[in-house]
């Protein structure tokens, strides 16, 4: 399965599967409001989060505050939010009592998650793709 990740320093990291974005071209869910291919969604969220940035600041508020200003913003540019997903995780096949919840995914095909930190570090990169293998 093919993965990219996309960034915006500082706020959010987005990833997106692009068989996914394939899929949902080919099976025609396009409407004409909402995006549908992973770069017409990822601008729509970059341009949110430059608009969170400017309206709220920072860093220097938790991350919780950011991620639900973030999905307030996306869902007033009319896009579909999911927050704090659970994705249930299983070792040597027994599945974890406690799942990894993913922070967003929007428009049912673009994972973000949201950093309130004032320097990148390779290691949300890292995050991500583990997050992609395990939502494939």
């Amino acid at each position: 399965m093919s993965q990219e990740l996309d960034w915006w320093t500082g706020h959010l990291l987005v990833g997106y599967n692009l068989e996914h974005t394939i899929n949902a071209k080919t099976q025609g869910r396009r409407d004409a409001k909402e995006p549908v291919t992973k770069n017409e969604i990822s601008k729509v969220i970059v341009d949110g989060a430059i608009e969170v940035h400017r309206e709220m600041g920072g860093p220097g508020l938790l991350e919780d505050i950011y991620e639900e200003a973030m999905e307030e913003e996306l869902r007033l540019r009319g896009m579909q939010v999911e927050r704090l997903l659970p994705v249930r995780l299983t070792y040597k096949g027994r599945i974890l009592r406690k799942p990894l919840r993913l922070d967003m995914k929007v428009g049912g095909l673009v994972l973000v998650d949201n950093k309130a930190v004032s320097e990148w570090h390779p290691v949300f990169e890292a995050q991500m793709l583990t997050y992609l293998r395990l939502t494939a």
